[in-house]
């Protein structure tokens, strides 16, 4: 904010001294204006100077910000070496068995699909639910086996357990327990379900 303001000059004769005139500007210093009253005239006899740098400060803010990129990047090189199995999707294939002549022979769907992926550590195990469900009218199916050709990779049970009966019509859960690599790896696990 500009600001002007009236200053009294001391003296013996306070007629024949002049007021002093201040233009006060944020950053800057102070230009004084000598106004007397027997003359009109305006002098300037200060010029505007800025001020020093805050220097401290400065160094203080400067120190901050590398502080920050510092951590930022010790942050980032901590996650990006972190061992990491990323599969980016599960694609499940349903190899079906036969089925009396005319019955539905892909009663749980089309007999290949794309399902989500997951994210573990080498070597753990993971948790992973594939829900189904069956269109055949009159009978009765089985899953006899489920397993993975993706190396690396190992089912080491299943929830129901397997053969595994499901009715016509019926939605069911197969839970899958499965063993990651022991090594970081990036890519699709294949998965194969067969019926009966």
């Amino acid at each position: 904010m500009i600001s002007l303001y009236k200053k009294f000059a001391s003296g013996a004769n306070m007629d024949n001294i002049p007021y002093q005139y201040g233009l006060s500007i944020p950053g800057h210093s102070f230009e004084y204006i000598d106004v007397n009253p027997s003359d009109p005239n305006i002098h300037i006899y200060t010029t505007l100077k800025p001020p020093k740098k805050p220097r401290k400060k400065l160094m203080a803010i400067i120190i901050g910000i590398i502080v920050v990129i510092i951590v930022i990047m010790a942050m980032d090189v901590t996650i990006f070496s972190k061992p990491m199995v990323t599969i980016s999707a599960v694609d499940l294939t349903i190899l079906y068995g036969p089925v009396p002549l005319g019955h539905n022979s892909e009663y749980l769907g089309y007999y290949y699909r794309t399902l989500p992926g997951f994210n573990a550590t080498p070597g753990s195990i993971v948790e992973y639910n594939i829900t189904l469900t069956s269109t055949a009218r009159n009978l009765t199916h089985s899953i006899t086996s489920i397993y993975t050709p993706t190396s690396g990779f190992s089912i080491i049970s299943v929830s129901p357990s397997l053969p595994y009966s499901f009715p016509p019509g019926s939605t069911f859960t197969l839970t899958l327990f499965i063993k990651t690599p022991d090594e970081s790896l990036w890519g699709f696990l294949h998965i194969d379900l067969k019926t009966s």
